[in-house]
């Protein structure tokens, strides 16, 4: 366990590596930021990992991959939990990327949630969201209370797994905005201007890849590159989803 009640800073000048031997893992803070030049990986190989704080940022340079992986027993999670603001970021440029991938036990699910009222922020280089080889090994970026911005300076990928309902999600459940990829201009381009979206159903029995919102839905690309693509898996489809009377609006690429 590390904790703090009210500042805390890991950094690295290199790569930073956070991994579970032995028994689960706890960082938690008021106040945290954690950022490294090099890659940040999250690695649950001996427990859960839970990273949680009040106002959370989580950062890399401009070629940094961040990866938060799944375990091979079951319940071997890694989570990223804000409860007032949230950022998890790489630089805007394409070779950096935020990864979360779940793993080959059962419940190891990869998940960055949002609790606060204010905006949850996931921007990269490529944001990749891959199911696990188990059941339930789940990848997600979640918010049931603020709004929601995704964006990639390349690629926005969701794939489902291999194993049963090993899904690949990205939800706002509450009725805050949800806004994945990016295409707007205003006296230039807004930043993280996205290429390509793509949902690829899984090889897994119910393993979906999805896009859903319960408030207003924004669905941008740059290129206007959009792909929605079922798997081999019984009922592994793929969909973007606005459930509520909101807005949805798809390929918009203008002021908004």
């Amino acid at each position: 366990t590390l904790s703090s009640g009210g500042y805390q800073n890991l950094h690295s000048n290199g790569n930073l590596g956070i991994t579970s031997q032995g028994g689960p893992i706890s960082i938690s803070a008021a106040d945290q930021n954690i950022f490294a030049y090099g890659n940040l990986d999250f690695t649950a190989s001996g427990g859960a990992i839970s990273v949680q704080a009040t106002n959370q940022t989580i950062g890399g340079y401009y070629g940094s991959v961040m990866t938060l992986q799944g375990g091979s027993a079951a319940g071997q999670s890694v989570t990223f939990t804000g409860t007032s603001q949230q950022t998890i970021y790489t630089y805007d440029n394409g070779s950096g990327s935020v990864r979360l991938l779940g793993g080959g036990g059962s419940d190891a699910s990869a998940s960055i949630v949002y609790t606060g009222t204010g905006t949850q922020y996931v921007q990269a280089g490529n944001i990749v969201l891959t199911g696990g080889s188990a059941a339930g090994a789940n990848a997600v970026i979640s918010t049931a209370s603020g709004n929601q911005e995704i964006k990639a300076t390349s690629n926005i990928t969701l794939t489902g797994g291999t194993g049963d309902n090993a899904i690949a999600r990205i939800i706002n459940s509450g009725t805050g905005s949800q806004r994945v990829g990016e295409s707007r201009y205003y006296y230039g381009d807004y930043q993280y201007q996205t290429d390509v979206i793509t949902l690829q159903g899984g090889a897994g029995a119910g393993a979906i890849a999805e896009i859903t919102a319960a408030g207003p839905q924004r669905i941008y690309t740059r290129s206007g590159t959009l792909n929605v693509l079922g798997g081999s898996g019984t009922n592994a489809y793929a969909r973007i989803e606005s459930t509520g009377t909101g807005e949805q609006l798809i390929g918009f690429p203008t002021f908004r």
